[in-house]
């Protein structure tokens, strides 16, 4: 639905993302009157897409993890966001991945949606560390208990230690972990570290045909269904303050809109910025000193036939793996390659052609000093 005339809302929210719209139709079931705003004109966020010449193109998805197929008993944490946003496991026609791999020099590290298959390849690989492996397994937090536990927020780098003796398999699970969601240069959060593995290397990726647009879809579709009111091509250009609390916001338009609650899923900076009194005692944020840059390219399946079956390859050339902002633009040296095409698809969901996309390490002040020619070259 978009907007209306109103200019009070229970709720505004800040950004047409994922987290946004799962948050909007989350307050709309509830039955609070929300409005979300988004400056660009395509939903998404950072989990978008693009197209250029009649191709789409997604921006952030590699792969849906918590994938387990339906009708699995406790199910997932994706499974539980679907009930609880009232949207059916069809919508988003996820197909699993085939096989995956992490690949450090002279090793590799198997896995797929089965957690038997990564634990026996740590068997195989390293059968000095597999019953530290094992026991760690068996000890790690559950979703809700590591966003609880008193020591989220310290080392996972260090918990690994105390269960698994050899560096190499502590740094081939970190790189998996780490590109997946860590911004802690060198290591992640111990409480990420229990979620992205139970997420990725316990239960595993899948991927809707076609893509994010499927799943944005979806959301849309029951963001309407809730009477929810959005508005695109607007921007917030600042967050008024009144009593030490945002009251109200002003729009690109010059309009101002007032709300019982404003929540924002733009960035702690990006929040930051548009205050219009920046409270003493608060201390601005700080950018994180790491950041990516992707490449996607798209090719004939021909060439790639019964070369390369994995679904997503985590690799790092060297070792130690070193995951921290690189001294030039890019660090090649490490990342994600992900084909779009190797997912278990079956009849008119068999994609045309490959598509490859290729993460790596970046270093953001650097992009951010170049010129726009250079930066578009």
């Amino acid at each position: 639905m978009q907007r209306s005339e109103r200019s009070h809302y229970d709720v505004v929210i800040i950004g047409c993302g994922l987290s946004g719209l799962a948050a909007g139709i989350r307050l709309a079931h509830f039955g609070k009157k929300v409005l979300i705003l988004e400056k660009h004109n395509a939903p998404g966020g950072l989990n978008s897409f693009y197209s250029i010449a009649g191709r789409k193109y997604d921006v952030g998805l590699h792969a849906v993890t918590n994938y387990v197929p339906r009708g699995t008993k406790g199910g997932t944490p994706l499974m539980r966001v679907l009930r609880q946003l009232r949207i059916d496991w069809e919508d988003f026609a996820l197909i699993p991945q085939k096989t995956s791999r992490i690949q450090f020099p002279g090793v590799a590290l198997n896995f797929d949606n089965d957690f038997q298959t990564l634990e026996a390849s740590v068997a195989a690989a390293f059968p000095k560390s597999i019953e530290g492996f094992r026991k760690m397994v068996s000890i790690l937090p559950t979703f809700d208990e590591a966003l609880s536990h008193p020591n989220r927020s310290t080392s996972g780098r260090a918990f690994l230690k105390t269960y698994i003796q050899d560096p190499v398999l502590i740094d081939m699970l970190l790189c998996a972990l780490c590109y997946y969601g860590s911004a802690r240069e060198d290591d992640i959060d111990f409480s990420q570290l229990a979620v992205l593995f139970r997420s990725i290397l316990m239960e595993g990726f899948a991927r809707p045909a076609e893509g994010i647009r499927r799943i944005i879809r979806a959301l849309l579709d029951r963001y309407r269904q809730t009477g929810g009111e959005r508005q695109m091509k607007c921007a917030v250009t600042a967050l008024n303050i009144k009593a030490g609390r945002v009251t109200s916001l002003t729009l690109s338009t010059g309009e101002v809109l007032t709300a019982d609650t404003v929540l924002s899923s733009i960035g702690a900076v990006e929040t930051f910025n548009l205050l219009s009194e920046k409270p003493e005692a608060a201390k601005p944020p700080i950018p994180g000193a790491l950041s990516f840059v992707e490449t996607l390219s798209h090719y004939p399946l021909a060439l790639t036939q019964g070369l390369w079956e994995e679904t997503i390859v985590f690799f790092s050339d060297h070792y130690p793996f070193c995951y921290r902002a690189p001294k030039e633009l890019i660090d090649p040296g490490s990342g994600v390659i992900c084909l779009s095409h190797n997912y278990a698809f079956k009849g008119e969901d068999i994609p045309t052609e490959g598509c490859l996309r290729v993460t790596a390490l970046a270093h953001p002040q650097a992009w951010h000093k170049l010129d726009a020619s250079t930066y578009a070259v």
